[in-house]
């Protein structure tokens, strides 16, 4: 399932945020547009949808998987709130390659 990332002021599409099954988690993915990165709206988009897959599907946790060398997004997932677990290769986007995981966990009491 993907959602729209509308610019809050122009009502601009500039990027999407997505759920999808992973084994037996739930994984989160993103995309902004160019001209859009570095302004904190991949960190609240992701954040948001977080927060409403906690309480829509009742998800104890989502992960999060990114290019062991995606400085940037890296950077933006733990800004979100997910917690770096750690390195491994694996099938990304069509090639085997070194990938980070993060993983967010639902919070009895806010989420």
């Amino acid at each position: 399932m993907f959602l729209a990332v509308e610019h809050r002021s122009s009502s601009t599409l500039i990027g999407h945020v997505g759920l999808s099954p992973l084994d037996d988690d739930v994984e989160i993915g993103f995309s902004i547009a160019e001209s859009f990165q570095r302004q904190g709206l991949a960190t609240e988009a992701i954040d948001a949808a977080s927060h409403w897959a906690f309480e829509t599907f009742a998800l104890a946790r989502i992960l999060a998987i990114t290019s062991a060398t995606n400085t940037a997004s890296r950077r933006t997932l733990l800004r979100a709130g997910f917690i770096y677990e750690g390195d491994k290769t694996m099938r990304f986007q069509g090639m085997d390659e070194a990938v980070s995981v993060y993983a967010r966990f639902r919070r009895s009491d806010t989420e």
